[in-house]
C-alpha cells in the first residue's frame, strides 16, 4: 500500500469530499471501533471507508473520503505564468509613470 499520508506523490492529498452519514447517537462511556478501508485507488486519488461502532454489530456512523494528490506540474506552471505576468506588469508601470511626468 501506500505510505502513510502520502498517495505515491511527493506531497500529501488533500481532502477533496468527505461524506458522513450518522445512524445512532453514541451513548456516554461507550468504547467504539472504528475501521478504516481502502475502496478504490486511481493515479491522484484514493477513496475511503470509515465505520463507527461498538463492536459488537451497532453502527453509530458512517463515512466515506476522497483524497487527492496535488497535480504539482499544473500548479508550477500557472506560478510561472503568474511571476511572468506580475514582472512584465512592474517594468511596464515606470515607463508609463515615466510618460505622464514627462
Amino acid at each position: 500500500l501506500l505510505p502513510p499520508g502520502n498517495l505515491g506523490a511527493t506531497l500529501p492529498g488533500l481532502t477533496a469530499r468527505l461524506e458522513m452519514d450518522y445512524k445512532k447517537k453514541i451513548p456516554a462511556g461507550t468504547v467504539l471501533l472504528i475501521t478504516t478501508e481502502l475502496d478504490s485507488v486511481e493515479p491522484r486519488k484514493v477513496w475511503m471507508k470509515a465505520s463507527v461502532s461498538d463492536g459488537t454489530g451497532t453502527t453509530f456512523a458512517t463515512g466515506r473520503a476522497l483524497f487527492v494528490a496535488p497535480n504539482i506540474g499544473k500548479q508550477f506552471a500557472l506560478l510561472l505564468r503568474w511571476k511572468d505576468g506580475f514582472g512584465q506588469r512592474q517594468r511596464q508601470e515606470p515607463t508609463a509613470a515615466a510618460a505622464v511626468t514627462a
